[in-house]
């Protein structure tokens, strides 16, 4: 005799994100991981490199009933869908490989005013903070990073 297993409706929107991003950014691995905590339940996804956290909101944002409202201290639910299982919580963190970011240092340091005296991705200075509005190079690095898509059509 079988039992058949049901998923929890947050492992379940796990696992249709899973599915759509899979279809959706085929060049990008995802892990996208569920959990459920006292008033409520979220879904987590990672990645390296890849597509920027926007175009993976775009997708997913509809996975989320709604969202917090911390001037008035509630949940508001805006977005309450049937045809799909929803978390009160969606999450998205990109990584980035410290190979990338090597390499966005190296052409930084010969292309950026202020950079060719930087000895390491995370040395402080005057400069970055006055020209570049941060305090390390890595900071500059990954604020840049978060609006480029890196999948490999795009780095052609």
């Amino acid at each position: 005799m079988s039992t058949k297993r049901t998923l929890s409706s947050h492992a379940l929107a796990a696992k249709q994100i899973r599915e759509e991003l899979k279809t959706t950014f085929s060049e990008t691995k995802f892990s996208v991981t569920a959990s459920c905590f006292a008033g409520g339940d979220s879904v987590h996804i990672d990645w390296t490199n890849g597509v920027t956290c926007k175009q993976v909101k775009s997708f997913v944002d509809k996975y989320q009933y709604g969202s917090f409202d911390g001037m008035n201290d509630i949940y508001e639910y805006t977005n309450n869908r049937t045809d799909i299982s929803q978390v009160k919580y969606v999450q998205c963190q990109r990584d980035f490989t410290e190979e990338l970011v090597l390499r966005y240092f190296t052409q930084f340091q010969a292309t950026l005013d202020g950079w060719e005296n930087l000895k390491t991705l995370d040395q402080t200075s005057e400069e970055l903070l006055k020209q570049w509005s941060t305090w390390t190079a890595r900071n500059y690095i990954y604020r840049h990073l978060n609006t480029v898509d890196l999948t490999k059509e795009n780095l052609k």
